[in-house]
């Protein structure tokens, strides 16, 4: 089975592979990576056989790289609440490689690895600029409006008196 980019989680983009009868599902937020902001990773493991299966790992081994350079690398332990997850920060654009390594106690259970492109923040700066003027034109508008409102309103008001 191919890999696949797919947004599966509440926010963001998830990557998720078939592999070796378990489903990998690493889902990312926010869904357009910008150099110097903080990505959220969450690791999700699921039995393809079981699908009610619980505890498939303990940890999982994450590590990110860009051109042979180690940006993160650890252990991330499963907490007995909410997602596996962690906060990085990406500070400079390109193509960053992740590989994941699940384990359950100190078995290896199933590894993957995939890549994601993060975006200069000025070439997003400027990609959002459009939509920015829009909104302040749109802003500008609607004050015109209540302004012309309520000097119509007042001086029909004082006309009255």
């Amino acid at each position: 089975m191919l890999p696949l980019l797919v947004h599966g989680h509440v926010a963001g983009v998830s990557y998720e592979e078939e592999k070796d009868g378990y489903l990998i599902d690493i889902g990312y937020t926010p869904e357009v990576l910008v150099a110097g902001n903080r990505v959220r990773f969450d690791f999700g493991l699921y039995s393809l056989s079981v699908p009610t299966a619980q505890d498939l790992f303990t940890d999982v081994w994450v590590r990110v790289t860009k051109d042979n350079e180690i940006y993160f690398s650890g252990n991330l332990a499963q907490p007995y609440f909410g997602p596996t997850a962690v906060n990085i920060k990406l500070v400079e654009p390109g193509v960053y490689d992740i590989y994941t390594r699940y384990h359950n106690e100190s078995a290896s259970v199933v590894d993957t690895s995939f890549t994601v492109t993060v975006a200069s923040s000025t070439a997003v700066s400027k990609e959002k600029a459009p939509v920015l003027w829009g909104q302040m034109m749109l802003f500008v508008c609607i004050l015109f409006v209540l302004g012309w409102g309520t000097w119509l309103g007042y001086s029909s008001w004082k006309q009255r008196r």
